[in-house]
């Protein structure tokens, strides 16, 4: 009977034990783990480039095979309300420990929540006063400036020196013709010949119609957004204007190169690019490749988050403040700080439309 007791003792004793280990150790990967939330476009009209952020994140985490970074996502429609929401959601009921939003508005809209919160705050966005608003605030895009300065040194390659600009009425499309203002020589010229007020704007032949009876315009901006675009290449073609065009990143939409068919041949535009690794891998993975460098983007964020420590906001900073010369899909990334601005930068390509296949100059 004794034997019986004292082997029943025994057992308690070791399962007591074992549950007193597993719960240590359930805490430890606890502690060690980094809960991210993620506020992207998924729905709306710039859904293209949200999705492609959002799969270049599951990619990277596919490849990790582990749980040290955990993702939330939250759809912000671009709408910057929605994202306010989908930052406090994060923030006070999932209680994330780091927060990424993709857009422009709409880090503007979370940057000075960031300031009376203290979260880290990975700001996809072109705009440096966001990252001014808080030290825990980096930015992964670089500057207009940095677009505005290849998109220049392309156009004076053909001797382009009077540009005119069709845009949409957005913060980005203004920073971008802001930059090309603040970057141009004296002998060069900015013009905005029209600007459209809704992403559901699709007749562009009154601007066309401007640019096809004068001759004082070398090139075309053409600063409209995924679904746009196609219909100004195919109204341009059928009023037969001739003059050369340009674009910007939202060219990298396949859906819109498909839809104007060869009107959209030779058109060349700046965005990052990715390795061709990436591409095969991405492209067999999600079967399209849209916004693939936005992709790439994500992509690269996850692996260089996954070498912070722990989920103290001042290490996560610290270890993005401390990128130099890394080697992503999108090719070298390195931190650069001012007393206004702190961002990731990463380089720019030259790229062209060709029989519906974008390719890469430089």
């Amino acid at each position: 009977m004794k034997k019986i007791i004292w082997s029943a003792v025994v057992v308690i004793i070791i399962v007591i034990g074992w549950l007193f280990t597993n719960n240590k150790q359930s805490k430890l990967v606890t502690s060690h783990s980094i809960k991210i939330g993620v506020i992207a476009p998924l729905s709306g009209p710039l859904a293209e480039y949200g999705e492609a952020f959002q799969n270049g994140i599951i990619l990277a985490q596919e490849k990790l095979k582990n749980n040290k970074l955990q993702f939330v996502f939250e759809d912000s429609a671009y709408d910057s309300g929605k994202a306010i929401a989908a930052f406090n959601k994060l923030k006070d009921f999932d209680k994330v420990n780091v927060i990424i939003n993709w857009g422009d508005p709409t880090s503007q809209a979370i940057a000075p929540l960031v300031k009376t919160n203290s979260i880290p705050f990975i700001a996809v966005t072109t705009i440096p006063s966001v990252a001014e608003q808080s030290p825990y605030i980096i930015r992964t895009l670089n500057r207009s400036e940095d677009a505005a300065g290849a998109t220049w040194e392309y156009l004076r390659s053909k001797n382009f020196k009077n540009v005119g600009i069709v845009k949409l009425e957005t913060p980005y499309f203004n920073s971008l013709v802001d930059s090309l203002i603040k970057t141009k020589q004296t002998d060069e010229k900015v013009t905005i010949i029209d600007t459209y007020l809704s992403f559901g704007d699709k007749d562009f032949r009154t601007s066309i119609s401007k640019i096809k009876n004068t001759s004082k315009y070398d090139v075309i901006g053409v600063f409209l957004a995924g679904g746009q675009i196609s219909q100004f290449y195919k109204q341009a073609s059928t009023l037969e204007m001739k003059t050369p065009t340009f674009g910007t990143d939202f060219f990298e939409s396949q859906s819109d190169i498909d839809a104007a068919g060869t009107t959209m041949n030779g058109v060349v535009y700046v965005n990052y690019d990715v390795s061709d690794d990436f591409r095969t891998e991405y492209q067999n993975r999600f079967k399209n490749i849209s916004q693939i460098a936005y992709a790439g983007n994500g992509y690269d964020t996850v692996m260089m988050l996954n070498s912070i420590p722990d989920a103290d906001k001042d290490s996560v900073i610290n270890t993005l403040k401390a990128v130099k010369d890394y080697s992503g899909v999108v090719g070298k990334w390195n931190l650069l700080e001012t007393t206004t601005d702190r961002y990731l930068s990463s380089p720019f390509h030259i790229k062209i439309i060709q029989d519906g296949i974008i390719k890469t100059l430089n």
